[in-house]
């Protein structure tokens, strides 16, 4: 991911060894230690993460929330009943500095090779549907091409407009980047289904702030629904 200008200092202490892995196929499954020693535990236990949890530094510049950075891989052993379950927390962001560091290890959307699902929720949100911070809500879905830069682009510029708790603050409650076998979808979950002006509103402003053309389609999807929506 291309790096900030005023945060490109930011990259001289984040871990080396994850240096041109494929970050989500290291993720294995089942609690097991990978190469890099890494011990995965579910979601529920939030002290268990990739990144050891440490408060920001004094210099460092704050974000407005806490965020949650996690992944799910799926195997074709893995069942989908066991998503809250295998899913791996893997850093906790308080500060740009502290996303930096870690992000900059993570691969780009069109780089990831297995079938991966990352999260970035806020104030211990989960990226479950049924968690009080999702269970009224639902989420707006942008689908790519497997190998289509444009995914890289919106998925960076999505995660800063999160972080950043510039754009429609009040209703995201997280975003999600889910890898699938022939295409790449960046998920947008909003807090309440029901807000339809927000909505309207925030389809929009995705569309402009993605500049999105005409033929790229923004789909909804209530949390308790099986059924989407064309906006």
């Amino acid at each position: 991911m291309m790096v900030a200008a005023n945060c490109s200092s930011t990259g001289s202490s984040v871990m080396s060894s994850w240096e041109n892995e494929d970050f989500c196929s290291n993720l294995q499954q089942n609690g097991k230690v990978n190469d890099q020693g890494i011990h995965h535990e579910s979601i529920q236990n939030n002290n268990t993460l990739v990144v050891p949890d440490s408060e920001p530094a004094p210099s460092d510049h704050l974000l407005a929330h806490e965020f949650l950075l996690s992944s799910f891989v799926k195997t074709p052993e893995v069942e989908w009943d066991n998503y809250e379950h295998l899913t791996t927390p893997i850093a906790i962001f308080r500060s740009w500095e502290q996303f930096w560091r870690v992000i900059l290890h993570i691969q780009r959307p069109t780089e990831i090779q297995a079938r991966c699902y990352i999260h970035v929720f806020k104030d211990g949100i989960k990226p479950l549907w049924e968690d009080p911070g999702n269970i009224l809500g639902g989420r707006f879905m942008i689908t790519y091409r497997k190998k289509d830069p444009m995914a890289d682009l919106h998925w960076e510029k999505m995660l800063l407009a999160f972080l950043g708790s510039n754009f429609h603050d009040s209703l995201i409650s997280g975003i999600v980047l889910s890898v699938k076998r022939n295409n790449l979808v960046i998920s947008v979950w909003i807090n309440d289904s029901n807000k339809r002006e927000k909505l309207n509103n925030l389809v929009f402003d995705l569309k402009t702030y993605l500049d999105l053309d005409d033929e790229t389609r923004i789909r909804f999807m209530k949390h308790k629904e099986d059924t989407f929506v064309h906006c």
